[in-house]
């Protein structure tokens, strides 16, 4: 394959939208989480026993959104790899900022790792908001 810098200059445009895109996504993310999160702390707030079944349903819907987050963050951060390895890697100037201190990224925080953080966090707790449920009995 012949790489230009025509080439590259697409490549590097689309490697800056995408990495726009993610940190859209990203940031929308944790926008929402911290949304349920405060939610799910109203609902146990006051006393713990009171609404388990609706901390229960926050805490469930915590847990699906983080597996959202994973199935639309981690193929986008896929596809930015492979422009950065196939194309901006024969860059001179992105070799000068990626070598440069800080100007490399681990791969997988933003999408892996975060999700399956948040994932466990929120298994962690809708497990504590079934047991109340449990304690408290469930609605009728």
């Amino acid at each position: 394959m012949d790489i230009t810098q025509e080439k590259i200059d697409r490549a590097a445009n689309y490697f800056h939208q995408a990495n726009q895109l993610l940190a859209q996504r990203f940031n929308y993310s944790l926008v929402a989480h911290s949304m349920a999160l405060a939610a799910y702390a109203t609902c146990i707030g006051f006393d713990p026993n009171d609404q388990p079944f609706v901390s229960l349903i926050v805490a469930c819907f915590g847990a699906y959104y983080a597996i959202v987050q994973y199935v639309i963050t981690n193929p986008l951060s896929k596809r930015i790899d492979a422009l950065r390895k196939t194309y901006l890697m024969k860059d001179d100037v992105y070799l000068v900022y990626k070598d440069a201190v800080g100007g490399s990224r681990p791969r997988g925080i933003q999408s892996i790792q975060v999700p399956f953080v948040l994932f466990g966090c929120w298994a962690i707790l809708s497990v504590y908001s079934f047991v109340a449920l449990l304690k408290v009995g469930f609605p009728m």
